[in-house]
């Protein structure tokens, strides 16, 4: 059986998956666990400044390490009662982000004739989901799922 992927779609751009939505979920959820007890700061007060610092970026710092930091020290700065630091904030931003990008069942390339596949990045996919046609590790495998001519 053939399973290589006929074509690729990148989310980049909140296209497929609302990036900027999960990442007001994951800042309204920062906000309820870390800060609403820790600052008399309100939450939408809150949250609409990690937004307006995140300038939009919210999609490439959960793969880049250096933003990520960049972002964590900004927010550690502004909340140090929080008594977190870069690291412990960074493994609860990554499992709260991963909770947010569940996969959509209204979004299916099949429906459009195209072989799936999922980057599982250590998560599971969802069994009440109709599963993939490939199911990869991280993006570093594509070119082994990918026909070329």
């Amino acid at each position: 059986m053939d399973l290589a992927v006929d074509g690729l779609v990148f989310d980049l751009d909140d296209t497929l998956f609302d990036f900027q939505g999960a990442f007001a979920g994951v800042v309204g959820d920062f906000y309820e666990q870390h800060l609403s007890t820790a600052t008399s700061v309100t939450r939408a007060a809150a949250v609409a400044m990690m937004i307006r610092w995140d300038e939009d970026l919210h999609a490439v710092t959960q793969y880049v390490p250096d933003l990520k930091a960049r972002r964590f020290a900004l927010w550690l700065r502004e909340w140090p009662e929080t008594g977190l630091d870069v690291a412990a904030l960074a493994n609860w931003y990554d499992g709260a982000m991963d909770r947010q990008m569940q996969p959509d069942p209204q979004v299916n390339s099949r429906r459009f004739g195209m072989r799936t596949a999922w980057v599982q990045r250590g998560r599971q996919f969802p069994s009440d989901l109709e599963p993939p046609d490939r199911i990869i590790d991280n993006i570093n495998e594509v070119h082994k799922s990918v026909r070329l001519c």
